[in-house]
């Protein structure tokens, strides 16, 4: 390690390096415990106050404040991917491009100002947490999280369900079909099969347009 052995003793008495004694005189330190403290604590660049330029780095108040996270997961987040920081007495500084670049996917547009929650969703919809992720997921609507609550984009999801309702007004399923005809499935496909109605995948659904089987039906009245 290329430190004396008196910095040694010192770690091993802060619990930062873990020491087995084997007799009165003598300790044994693993190989193990000793990656493991150098990757439990990485360096540290330290920058003497005059040579270190504010503007380049965020606290960690500020990243949990400009962010909407919290302050363990600025701690956590830049240990895991190594964000570069220098410490100034007890103080970190992040790089504010490393973090910008880190939050650059999760930025909204701007000119968004309503947001759901999803208890929101859930009691004006009906929907359950399932069949919202669904709803944001299949139809790209802007989402955005603060301090671990998620939101999603008003008008986004209010064009979602209401451009759902236009097209299931202008649509029947094989079910639907099948009750307002009185027909089985082999017979509405049979229908879509010989008119070549064209028919398209809706998540789960088969579905096609009424007026084209409804122009049909009423020939065959």
């Amino acid at each position: 390690m290329g430190v004396t052995r008196q910095y040694i003793y010192k770690l091993v008495k802060e619990s930062k390096l873990r020491a087995s004694r084997i007799s009165g005189k003598k300790s044994l330190i693993r190989r193990a415990d000793i990656e493991l403290m150098m990757k439990t604590k990485p360096y540290e660049r330290i920058m003497p106050k005059e040579n270190f330029d504010i503007t380049e780095y965020y606290t960690a108040e500020e990243i949990a404040d400009k962010y909407k996270v919290n302050a363990k997961w600025v701690w956590t987040y830049t240990r895991q991917h190594k964000v570069p920081k220098v410490r100034i007495r007890q103080f970190n500084y992040y790089s504010k491009k490393h973090i910008n670049a880190a939050f650059a996917k999760y930025e909204v547009d701007s000119d968004l100002t309503e947001w759901y929650t999803p208890e929101e969703i859930q009691e004006k919809y009906g929907m359950t947490r399932v069949a919202i992720r669904s709803q944001v997921y299949r139809n790209n609507i802007p989402s955005k999280k603060e301090h671990g609550q998620i939101f999603y984009s008003k008008l986004h999801f209010d064009l979602s369900k209401s451009s759902e309702q236009e097209s299931k007004a202008e649509y029947y399923t094989v079910k639907e079909a099948m009750e307002k005809f009185n027909l089985s499935r082999d017979s509405v496909y049979g229908i879509l099969q010989f008119h070549q109605i064209n028919r398209e995948k809706n998540g789960r659904f088969v579905r096609f347009l009424k007026v084209e089987f409804d122009k049909v039906m009423g020939v065959r009245k």
